[in-house]
């Protein structure tokens, strides 16, 4: 009778340890964007375009609706109690660049409202307005 009350102290303490949980911070965030031509406001459809970011670069084609996108780059690891955490990345420099067009450059802060970052660390840039050369 006596093991019971010994038994339930012991298994409020260990509900109350707290365990591991998984986490990540971005190393290096993606983009999400739609290519519009400046003059006829249609998106580039099937256009090679390259994303640069920091020291990568990505060479794709857009889709049928001008859309690209790249993946983020993400750490993930488990804190405790806490901690250890790490931030992500600050502030990212985006070009987009596409055949015939001069290149954008977006410049985004963590601080920024406007392109806010999706849970999977893209960066919504939504449509990037692409002008001829």
């Amino acid at each position: 009778m006596k093991m019971i009350p010994l038994f339930a102290i012991a298994l409020s303490a260990a509900s109350c340890y707290p365990l591991p949980s998984p986490t990540y911070s971005v190393s290096r965030y993606g983009v999400d964007a739609t290519l519009v031509d400046a003059t006829s406001g249609e998106p580039l459809r099937r256009k090679n375009a390259s994303i640069v970011m920091g020291s990568s670069r990505f060479e794709q084609q857009t889709s049928s609706n001008g859309r690209i996108r790249v993946a983020a780059l993400k750490n993930r690891y488990w804190t405790w109690l806490g901690g250890p955490a790490w931030a992500s990345v600050p502030r990212a420099n985006i070009v987009i660049e596409s055949e015939g067009y001069k290149s954008k450059r977006i410049d985004w802060s963590i601080f920024d409202k406007s392109h806010l970052p999706t849970d999977d660390g893209r960066i919504q840039a939504g449509r990037v307005i692409m002008k001829n050369r």
